[in-house]
């Protein structure tokens, strides 16, 4: 039986993590309310509050989890747990299915409901019910910031980042959390105004898992001036694109001090270990007990040194070993592929393309392709369809040595365009309509890489027409190189 005392303390936890939620702290909410769910088990005002930042974090197994440990009886709190564990497994018809039974039947909270079904229909690319949900949600003036935050991101998404803007100020206008904040850092990034987007930017780390931020204990560089002759980690932060594409503003950094090291994810640091003779590559185990006076994380180096980005510095990294992997014949193209990326990120069924579509460029003759990225082939895909090899078991160093020996890589967004570029390796890069800010608007070149060349969708989420491009595009290289061959 619970006594006074711990409702009290459950109390104080609970409206804690109401603050920590309102500034979009939702990792430090969830530990509160967990807390506080010990001491008043079933409590339903925590399991509403505990449910909403579980959804918010992504933590379908912690819902399931919820589910099995606490007796909830509240058939909203059943029904709601429900359709976010169906849509965090990607089961998004299932989910609007649901959600669209409980809000004809009235059960739950229908901005909850009309919120998951926005996000729902943004999944399955069904713009036209996105944006009807989105007006039918403005119809409560019920958690007004959080709704002007769904409908900013839902535009920023689809491509609109200047209207996003506007409803990301208007939610900060209401909550200045840091959420909020983040999500117009992206918005200012894509319209091209960097000062103040890298600023806000700066707010990004507060609802990271805490695993993730390095060196904690040691103070961040504010004034370059002051590391003169220092030692620095500058470590890795997002996705191993990002961590290849900013590499290169670490050699600004040379012009403060030569006592450099750079934390990279694990799979780069074979790649990476001949990027300067005095910047050592380290992972963060190797790093993570040595002294340093200073350190700073990737984005906000960019941001001290080129919050402009006038300074897109040339960088090519040279490899010293051969690859002996793959034999590769003389009488056909040998074109590498990559068509998807993670697919755990919120866009990327825009960013990458369904292997349905993209095989209608793995037809044409005389041609061996070889499949880069992770992503399985599915189940009913006919392999004699095309002469293939599946190279995605590979790491990046060993895909990294072959990257020469291909005739071109086509690839989306993904790391393997900027292993490329980086390797002044030609190749296409296939972007979404609404690509991500850091290629900018550009749809031939890139200021990052001289050996890529952008192909960009004229109408989001129209693939067909680049792939048509493309398909005859190879077909014209297949016939120039049989011609020659006869010759």
């Amino acid at each position: 039986m619970t006594n006074n005392v711990d409702i009290k303390k459950a109390e104080k936890l609970f409206f804690e993590s109401l603050e920590y939620q309102k500034v979009g702290n939702f990792s430090k909410s969830k530990e509160n309310l967990l807390e506080a769910l010990k001491l008043c088990p079933g409590r339903e005002s925590i399991i509403n509050n505990l449910i909403i930042i579980l959804f918010a974090l992504e933590e379908s197994d912690t819902l399931e989890k919820l589910l099995e440990e606490q007796n909830i009886i509240n058939q909203n709190h059943l029904n709601l747990i429900n359709i976010y564990i169906l849509y965090l497994r990607k089961r998004f018809r299932d989910c609007i299915n649901i959600s669209l039974e409980s809000l004809n039947s009235n059960l739950g909270n229908n901005d909850q409901i009309i919120d998951i079904l926005i996000k729902s229909f943004f999944k399955l690319k069904d713009s036209k019910k996105v944006f009807k949900f989105m007006r039918l949600s403005l119809r409560s003036r019920n958690f007004l910031d959080q709704k002007y935050y769904v409908i900013g991101l839902m535009l920023f998404h689809l491509g609109k980042p200047q209207p996003a803007k506007v409803f990301f100020d208007k939610a900060i206008s209401i909550n200045k959390s840091k959420i909020y904040l983040y999500a117009k850092a992206l918005a200012l990034l894509k319209l091209r105004e960097f000062k103040n987007g890298f600023e806000l930017l700066e707010n990004r780390f507060y609802n990271y898992d805490q695993k993730l931020i390095f060196f904690k204990n040691i103070p961040q560089i504010e004034d370059l001036n002051k590391i003169v002759n220092k030692k620095v980690v500058v470590w890795y932060e997002q996705g191993l694109g990002d961590t290849l594409n900013f590499l290169k503003y670490i050699l600004l950094l040379k012009n403060f001090t030569n006592q450099i090291t750079f934390v990279v994810q694990d799979s780069l640091i074979d790649l990476l270990n001949n990027f300067d003779h005095d910047i050592k590559i380290k992972s963060y185990l190797d790093a993570e007990n040595e002294s340093f006076d200073f350190q700073i994380p990737l984005f906000s180096l960019v941001k001290k040194l080129d919050c402009n980005l006038q300074k897109p510095i040339k960088l090519k990294i040279n490899l010293s070993s051969n690859a002996n992997k793959v034999d590769f014949d003389s009488k056909n193209l040998h074109i590498a592929f990559s068509y998807s990326g993670n697919p755990n990120y919120f866009c990327d069924h825009y960013r990458s393309i369904d292997f349905d579509k993209f095989k209608k460029i793995l037809n044409v003759n005389n041609i061996h392709y070889y499949k880069l990225n992770k992503s399985p082939l599915p189940n009913d895909v006919d392999k004699n369809e095309y002469t293939s090899t599946d190279l995605s078991h590979l790491n990046i160093y060993d895909i990294a040595l072959l990257l020469n020996k291909f005739d071109l890589i086509i690839s989306t967004d993904t790391v393997f365009a900027h292993l490329c570029g980086i390797l002044n390796i030609n190749c296409i890069l296939l972007l979404s309509k609404n690509s991500d800010w850091r290629w900018f608007d550009d749809d031939k070149k890139t200021i990052w890489h001289e050996s890529i060349r952008i192909v960009k969708q004229s109408n989001l989420d129209d693939w067909d027409k680049i792939l048509l491009l493309i398909n005859r595009f190879l077909r014209l290289k297949s016939f120039q190189k049989q011609k020659k061959l006869k010759i």
